[in-house]
C-alpha cells in the first residue's frame, strides 16, 4: 500500500469510472500494510467494558487508524453464547479508545472487524516493490505475462481483522472458538488457542481464502509489545499451514495479504485483501 506521496495522481485517467476517480481523489492514501484491533485487555472479567484501539503500522511503527465509521461493514464478537453486534461501542478517534467492547459470558471470544473496499493507484516502481515484498505472486505473474510491469498498479482493497479475547479463566473445553473459521474471505485461523501453548510449543495456523486453504501466502508475526516489530515470516504450505515460535509472554499479531486479478480491469487491476489476528500469549 502507498505511503504519503506514493498514490498516483489519477485525475483524467482514461477507462476509470467517474465515481472511482472521485473516490480516489477524496480518500487519503493508505499509510501502512498491517491493520489490527488491540484491546486494552486481552483478559477481562464478565461484564467488564474493554476499550480497544484500531491500529495501522509497519516494521515497528504504528499509529491510530484513520478509518471512518462508514467503511466498517461488520464489527461483531463470537462467544460461548453465539454472536453479538459490537457496533454500538464504536467511538472512532476517541481520546482513549476507538471502541468499547461488551463481553458478558465467561469463555473465549473472537472479535471480528470487516471494512468495505477502497481504491488506490501506485506508480509502477512502488507497486512492483510492494507486490514483491508481500509475495503477491498472482499480481507479479499477471503483470509479467502481460508486459505491464512498467504500468501503474491499480487495486481495490479491504481489511479483515480478528482478535482473541478471554473472559474469565481459560479452559480448554471453551477455547474452541479461537480455532474456528468464521467465513471471512481471508483469515488466519490458529489451530491451537494461543493461551494454551506449552513452553517451547510452536503455534500452528492455517490461512483460508474464500473458505479454501491458501498456499504460498506470506504470514508475518509481529510483537505488539514492541509497537508491531516483525519477528518472523513464513510461507504457507500446500495445505495453507505454517507455524510460529512464540518466544515470550506478551501481545502478538499475525498478518497476511493476498490479491487476485480482476480480468476486465475496468474498476481496478487487482482485488487485495488484508487480514490480521491479534492475541495474547502467557498473559
Amino acid at each position: 500500500m502507498a505511503g504519503n506521496g506514493d498514490a498516483l495522481p489519477i485525475a483524467g485517467r482514461r477507462g476509470w469510472p467517474g465515481w472511482l476517480l472521485a473516490a480516489l481523489l477524496l480518500s487519503a492514501p493508505v499509510k501502512a500494510h498491517d491493520f489490527w484491533i488491540e484491546p486494552q485487555l486481552f483478559q477481562a472479567e464478565p461484564g467488564q467494558a474493554v476499550p480497544a484501539m484500531i491500529w495501522v503500522g509497519d516494521h515497528g511503527v504504528r499509529e491510530r487508524s484513520p478509518i471512518q465509521a462508514r467503511r466498517i461493514v461488520t464489527l461483531r464478537s463470537l462467544g460461548p453464547g453465539g454472536g453479538r453486534d459490537q457496533v454500538a461501542g464504536l467511538n472512532l478517534g476517541g481520546d482513549t479508545a476507538d471502541m468499547h467492547l461488551s463481553l458478558m459470558e465467561t469463555g473465549t471470544h473472537l472479535l471480528i472487524l470487516e471494512t468495505d473496499h477502497a481504491p488506490i493507484a501506485l506508480h509502477a516502481d512502488r507497486f512492483n516493490s510492494y507486490i514483491q515484498q508481500e509475495g503477491l505472486t498472482p499480481a507479479i505473474a499477471w503483470r509479467r505475462e502481460r508486459g505491464q510491469e512498467d504500468r501503474p498498479g491499480r487495486e481495490i482493497y479491504c481489511r479483515r481483522a480478528k482478535a482473541i479475547l478471554q473472559v474469565g479463566a481459560l479452559h480448554p473445553d471453551s477455547a474452541a472458538i479461537a480455532t474456528r473459521a468464521t467465513g471471512l474471505n481471508l483469515e488466519i485461523v490458529p489451530e491451537i488457542h494461543p493461551g494454551l501453548l506449552k513452553q517451547g510449543q510452536a503455534l500452528p495456523v492455517r490461512v483460508l481464502f474464500d473458505g479454501a486453504v491458501l498456499a504460498g501466502a506470506q504470514v508475518r508475526l509481529s510483537d505488539l509489545t514492541a509497537d508491531g516489530r516483525p519477528v518472523d515470516q513464513q510461507v504457507t504450505d500446500h495445505e495453507g499451514r505454517t507455524r510460529f515460535a512464540i518466544s515470550h509472554q506478551g501481545r502478538w499479531l499475525l498478518s497476511v495479504v493476498w490479491t487476485t486479478p480482476i480480468p476486465d480491469g475496468i474498476v481496478a487491476d487487482f482485488e487485495t485483501r488484508f487480514a490480521s489476528l491479534s492475541f495474547a500469549a502467557g498473559e
